[in-house]
């Protein structure tokens, strides 16, 4: 893949266009296929989509080659996050901030998983962290703000609505995980059924296509059909 073939790729990410970024990225995978720039990209474009399990698998392998990357461990954090895994996002995320404490990106991004997850004050604590490590980041700076308003709303309601919780019990995240797990176990059987059924399908066509290589059967088989499909008296 030429460069100019890769920026446009990067552009089509860039204005929503994925499965078109998709399509030239696994191109260029073929040319190359231990590309990384390549596999990371096409990472983002299976997420855009909401191919989940294409964005992962990718990603898991680009981790286990090098544990060390902070950018695929961040990715693939997001990529949970985004299918809805918070426990794994979360893991993902804070070893990446281990490994660039000074990416104020990584900030924003483990503050935006806390405020969706209820945990206001960690948000807000975050997203100023990210603001300070990067100022001219307006996303961040207007997260924040839209962070402390939602806090000083539920502080100003909470005297009328005293069960009100600042943030998730660490026993609610985990039934919110547990919860995604079942619906993962229960997409992988329903995905297994159906492969099932891929298979007993084709293994059924390749037995008529072989009994009906035989004359005399397929005389039988054409009786079958022409007597409404019922066996002729004997």
């Amino acid at each position: 893949m030429s460069k100019e073939q890769f920026r446009r790729a990067l552009d089509l990410l860039q204005d929503g266009r994925a499965a078109e970024a998709e399509a030239l990225l696994l191109a260029a995978l073929k040319e190359d296929p231990e590309n990384t720039e390549i596999q990371f990209e096409l990472s983002r474009a299976y997420l855009k989509q909401k191919n989940w399990k294409s964005s992962i698998a990718i990603l898991d392998e680009l981790v286990l080659r090098f544990p060390s990357n902070a950018d695929f461990l961040g990715q693939r954090g997001v990529t949970h996050f985004s299918r809805g895994d918070v426990k794994s996002a979360m893991a993902d995320i804070e070893r990446a901030i281990e490994l660039e404490p000074e990416y104020a990106y990584r900030y924003a991004c483990r503050a935006y998983i806390k405020e969706r997850t209820g945990d206001l004050r960690g948000a807000i604590a975050d997203y100023e962290l990210a603001v300070r490590l990067d100022p001219e980041d307006e996303v961040a700076k207007n997260n924040l703000e839209m962070a402390r308003e939602k806090l000083q709303y539920e502080q100003s309601n909470a005297i009328h609505r005293p069960r009100t919780k600042a943030h998730l019990s660490p026993e609610e995240i985990k039934s919110y995980s547990e919860e995604y797990e079942k619906k993962q176990s229960k997409e992988e059987a329903k995905e297994g059924e159906e492969e099932v059924k891929k298979i007993a399908l084709k293994t059924l066509f390749g037995e008529m296509r072989s009994t009906l290589k035989d004359k005399e059967n397929r005389k039988a088989f054409l009786r079958f059909i022409r007597n409404g499909f019922k066996m002729p008296p004997r």
